[in-house]
């Protein structure tokens, strides 16, 4: 075979094995979805631990691309973080059929710099982008931080805890937050609390994107604080929307889970993690 008719025949078997792998992708994920049959984020066939084994051989998990024209956006693990707007390449994401977004952040101190008068118009950028999300059919996932002045636990620190007589401030306001955007015209259900919580206020800004609510003298880092704060915040959302989900906030790890909680505190002050 001489060069051109090899580099011809080598180009074809390279195109045919990315169709077919496209086409097996496009199978599975419309066989998953009328499986479900709710519109819901079909089950994925993922091993329950890391020493799952097919014929006595260890397996791996391993995610194709999938190439989709027309019909309906499929239902997707995959998302991207952007500002929710044309210059944030909103316009190109839609046509990735990307299925969720994140990147509107609405700080509580913003909205209710006074205890119990709320004002809506100062997140009125952060509106705008659900709303453009909505516009496109992405399922946006919202963010709520920053605690105001009047509810900190720590005088000061914006990014960090909650007063615990505050708590149920926060759990109105989350309520009023959840009927607001679950309607039209932002739709949302997904709303995430505070942006990566298991960080110390002492290594990050007062009003840092970092949520800081780890505190180094506790041996479970504040973990018990954080959740205090979602078992009074969590029935008010379900009352005000009970198919909203709440959502953790990402996870920094600065501190290697594996380690002995005791020793975390120590390991984050020295500057390692």
């Amino acid at each position: 075979m001489d060069k051109i008719k090899y580099r011809k025949h080598y180009h074809i078997r390279g195109m045919a094995v990315v169709l077919a792998l496209a086409l097996a992708s496009i199978l599975v994920a419309t066989h998953s979805n009328s499986e479900a049959g709710n519109g819901s984020l079909p089950p994925l066939g993922i091993p329950q631990n890391s020493t799952s084994q097919l014929n006595g051989a260890p397996t791996s998990i391993i995610y194709l691309p999938v190439v989709h024209h027309g019909g309906e956006r499929l239902t997707t693990l995959f998302g991207v973080e952007t500002r929710m707007d044309a210059a944030g390449g909103l316009g190109k994401i839609n046509q990735a059929n990307t299925y969720w977004v994140h990147g509107a952040w609405i700080h509580w101190s913003d909205v209710e710099p006074t205890m119990g008068a709320r004002d809506w118009a100062a997140v009125a950028n952060e509106e705008q982008k659900l709303i453009n999300a909505a516009t496109y059919n992405l399922e946006p996932i919202v963010l709520v931080r920053s605690t105001p002045d009047w509810a900190q636990r720590f005088p000061g620190i914006q990014c960090g805890q909650i007063l615990p007589d505050k708590l149920d401030e926060f759990a109105a306001f989350m309520g009023d937050l959840v009927t607001r955007y679950s309607q039209e015209p932002y739709n949302v259900k997904y709303f995430e609390i505070w942006n990566e919580p298991d960080v110390a206020p002492s290594l990050v800004a007062p009003d840092s994107t970092h949520g800081c609510w780890g505190d180094l003298t506790d041996p479970y880092y504040g973990g018990g604080d954080y959740g205090e704060m979602l078992k009074v915040v969590y029935p008010a959302i379900k009352a005000a929307n009970s198919a909203a989900q709440v959502l953790v906030g990402g996870l920094l790890l600065d501190c290697n889970p594996d380690n002995n909680p005791v020793t975390c505190p120590l390991a984050l002050s020295q500057g390692h993690s």
